[in-house]
């Protein structure tokens, strides 16, 4: 998303210095309020001040940083456009992590910086702002990439197993919506719904005739089984993929480990 400049005097001025403005870039894909696309723009804005620069545009984007790369984020793409264009020569970030959370893109980041000679600020008192290009300066910001690109992956991983835990313990891990045919206990057990469970019992009796050569021969096919499932509960409406996903989850086979 793009924001008007802050000036546009200034910017139809004959004299127009790149070097007096800044771009300001935030990021999240998370809904975290201390972390919010707002909060960022306040305190990339409260930097601005401090370094007495005039702002030219505000770029965002609710996108991963992880799974997406830079320049296929909107946002981020128009401020490579006007960097480009040598709209701006400071760019103001929060945190590292902002502009990306993969190793490679950040590499790939630091030497269009460097080319179109702008500077990046990050407001976060813990991230190092350092412009020189000395080998122990560039050493020191690769290690701080490198690390930064492992924090998702480390919450990944601690995700993944926290589920496959409690799966593996019979506990209630589907978020707010329980599995059809299943309720969960107060100690957040699976347990089975009792007017839900032979539903599923006969879905899967059905879907066997669906694959059964014998009754293939009688022509009983998915919307036969849909038909008969559809006037036993009122209360939900089973679609092809409905049945699918049921038949598939290994929930249902009693396997508490994680879908794959």
């Amino acid at each position: 998303m793009k924001i008007k400049p802050s000036n546009t005097n200034d910017l139809s001025d004959k004299e127009f210095n790149p070097y007096e403005y800044a771009a300001i870039y935030a990021r999240t894909s998370i809904k975290a309020e201390n972390n919010s696309i707002s909060n960022q723009i306040y305190d990339c804005k409260l930097k601005l001040d401090d370094e007495n620069i005039k702002l030219y545009n505000v770029y965002q984007d609710k996108i991963s940083g992880k799974k997406i790369h830079f320049n296929q984020r909107p946002g981020f793409k128009q401020l490579l456009s006007d960097m480009e264009a040598d709209m701006f020569k400071t760019l103001i970030v929060s945190r590292r992590d902002r502009l990306s959370r993969r190793e490679d893109d950040s590499v790939r980041l630091k030497r269009l910086f460097k080319k179109s000679n702008v500077r990046v600020i990050y407001v976060n008192e813990f991230e190092l702002n350092n412009s020189s290009q000395d080998y122990i300066s560039n050493f020191i910001d690769n290690m701080m990439i490198a690390i930064g690109s492992l924090e998702p992956d480390k919450i990944s991983e601690k995700t993944a197993a926290g589920r496959k835990y409690i799966r593996e313990k019979g506990l209630y891990s589907s978020g707010r919506k329980c599995p059809y045919g299943y309720t969960k206990s107060k100690k957040h057990v699976y347990i089975k719904h009792e007017d839900q469970a032979p539903i599923v019992r006969k879905i899967f009796n059905l879907y066997l005739k669906v694959n059964s050569k014998e009754y293939n021969n009688k022509n009983y096919k998915m919307k036969n089984l849909l038909e008969e499932i559809n006037k036993l509960d009122s209360t939900k409406k089973f679609v092809h993929n409905t049945i699918y996903s049921i038949i598939d989850r290994p929930l249902y086979a009693n396997l508490m480990l994680k879908d794959p």
